[in-house]
């Protein structure tokens, strides 16, 4: 099983069991650094996952955002890398 069939995984199940989360998100375009923010993941999908914060807003992320570590689910011990 490759390292992003598992990443799906992980967050497939985090979903079903408790969709909210914490995440720290750390990207340069565009700047964002957000520690221990909580959000909901409001949707799990083939390529792609969303997770809905505070405010309401809505931002889709591929699954590889989390094996490259600018975005990391604080929830999931994902042992790799």
């Amino acid at each position: 099983m490759s390292a992003l069939e598992i990443v799906k995984l992980k967050v497939r199940d985090q979903y079903e069991k408790n969709p909210i989360v914490h995440v720290n998100v750390s990207i340069s375009n565009p700047k964002t650094n957000v520690f221990n923010e909580q959000v909901v993941i409001k949707g799990v999908y083939p390529h792609l996952f969303r997770l809905e914060d505070k405010h309401g807003e809505t931002h889709t992320l591929k699954y590889s955002d989390l094996l490259t570590k600018g975005i990391e689910i604080q929830e999931l011990n994902l042992g790799i890398g």
